[in-house]
């Protein structure tokens, strides 16, 4: 059999795929304050890779991410506090968030991840929080799971936000983007073996609101 010549690629097996915020991650791995899998959730997964013969993909990220700090010290798996519309105003997660949230027990075999990094922080101690959640997340990770980090989320909106000047554009964001991702690459993947030649980064995660018509890919 030969597929009509006005026919699209076929689509791939985890095109059906997920983005979870942050703050809300855990809620779907863990139950019983993260003292065992979330099994409604592992089962949802399951049903879907069955379906597809191929596992979905995760991609954990959002506003919420861009706004997390990693604390060394924390006890607490994950602390927030509270912001408009659900979205906290900020994250902090210690290590055993990783550990929890990433058990090979929560998902079916085979499941891969994208994970965002911080890139709304500008002070002096941003780029350094962005590597240590890059250096947990890809430890808790793993390397056969892992598919890509994110830096930062829907950038064209820091201005209404408030957290950049009223002049930040898009040669701003390049810069900065490309400051964190060049540190990422040589501090946490390549000495993992993950060579800079290939593609470790999913970008250009834009709101596409209107704030600023120039931002396009």
């Amino acid at each position: 059999l030969h597929a009509p010549p006005d026919v699209s690629n076929a689509i791939a097996k985890d095109f059906i795929s997920l983005s979870i915020a942050i703050h809300w991650f855990q809620d779907y791995t863990r139950q019983e304050q993260g003292s065992r899998p979330n099994t409604f959730s592992r089962n949802l997964l399951q049903s879907l890779a069955d379906s597809t013969s191929l596992p979905p993909r995760i991609r954990i990220g959002g506003t919420s991410a861009d706004r997390t700090t990693y604390v060394p010290s924390q006890r607490e798996p994950i602390l927030t506090v509270s912001g408009d519309n659900g979205i906290p105003l900020n994250v902090t997660l210690g290590p055993i968030w990783f550990h929890q949230c990433f058990d090979p027990a929560n998902f079916p075999r085979g499941m891969k991840f994208t994970f965002d990094l911080p890139l709304v922080r500008n002070d002096s101690l941003a780029l350094n929080n962005t590597l240590t959640g890059a250096g947990w997340a890809l430890n808790a990770i793993g390397r056969d799971r892992f598919v890509a980090f994110e830096i930062g989320n829907e950038e064209d909106l820091y201005t209404s936000q408030g957290v950049v000047p009223p002049t930040w554009n898009v040669k701003d964001y390049v810069e900065r983007w490309k400051t964190f991702s060049r540190a990422v690459q040589e501090k946490i993947l390549s000495p993992a073996g993950f060579e800079a030649r290939k593609k470790w980064f999913q970008g250009l995660v834009f709101a596409g609101l209107g704030n600023n018509p120039s931002w396009t890919t």
